[in-house]
């Protein structure tokens, strides 16, 4: 089980009758909509009535960040909406990414790369996973293939450092909660991946958690070739905003030019990664 970011959205209760009367008309925006209808959701017709809903939805925030947030609340509903099937799940997802990329829109691209809803749908297959993760990589600012934003900081223990001038081909940056226990496994595991891999480091990037809880995971687990970092600002950090961080954990295996080559969802894949690069 992943840890989410969870946006909260304050809408302002104005006593005015058109902001009720819109907040209706997005309630009720899709009542007549069947998802199931392929197409209908091909139509272009239908794909200007999510641009609507969106807009709807951005209409009641002031500043670019609400706005964004209300962006993130309003695609996430049409795609929990889309889940009755695969094909319109794809066919609505792939609209936004393409065009959220095409227009610039990076936090709403990195926000589609958590595949909101996916697992929802009943029967997917892991290649029609992979259709929807290689399309949201193409877009990604930290897909694989793009090179890695430059951490440059000062450890818990107040010793500096930098991606680019750590002494290991590979460098694993891992975004982390104290509180997330898959986090706190994964942490745990690559202590004995980097303990067979020497040619191998971490950056350690606590998202959440006090400067005492990241200090008593280093005692325990005594990572070698690590670097631990904690982010005051939490969510917003200037590392997990770079690197476009909405879950937890998030893993990036970096190459020696610092090139991101691999996201890893468990320890398997780091293993499967050396295995085939040793071959």
């Amino acid at each position: 089980m992943r840890f989410c970011r969870i946006l909260f959205f304050v809408f302002l209760l104005l006593p005015s009758a058109s902001i009720f009367a819109q907040e209706d008309v997005i309630d009720h925006f899709f009542d007549d909509v069947d998802f199931a209808d392929t197409v209908t959701v091909k139509s272009d017709d239908f794909k200007y009535r999510i641009i609507d809903y969106i807009t709807l939805h951005q209409e009641q925030e002031k500043d670019d960040e609400n706005r964004t947030y209300a962006a993130m609340f309003a695609v996430d509903k049409v795609l929990e909406f889309s889940v009755v099937s695969y094909d319109s799940y794809r066919e609505i997802f792939m609209f936004l990414i393409d065009g959220f990329s095409a227009l610039g829109y990076d936090d709403l691209v990195e926000f589609m790369a958590n595949y909101p809803h996916f697992y929802e749908i009943k029967g997917t297959t892991e290649s029609q996973f992979m259709e929807l993760y290689n399309a949201t990589e193409c877009h990604s600012r930290v897909g694989i293939g793009k090179n890695a934003p430059e951490i440059d900081t000062v450890t818990v223990d107040g010793k500096r450092f930098s991606i680019n001038t750590i002494d290991s081909e590979y460098v694993i940056v891992a975004f982390w909660s104290y509180d997330c226990p898959h986090c706190r496994d994964f942490m745990h595991e690559v202590g004995a991946f980097l303990d067979e891999n020497p040619d191998f480091a971490i950056v350690a990037v606590n998202v959440i958690g006090t400067k005492r809880e990241v200090k008593r995971l280093m005692r325990r687990e005594k990572l070698k070739n690590s670097f631990f970092y904690r982010e005051e600002l939490e969510w917003q950090g200037p590392f997990a905003k770079a690197y476009a961080v909405n879950s937890l954990p998030s893993v990036f295996l970096l190459d020696e030019s610092r090139t991101i080559v691999l996201k890893p969802m468990e320890i398997s894949d780091l293993y499967d990664f050396v295995n085939n690069i040793s071959r």
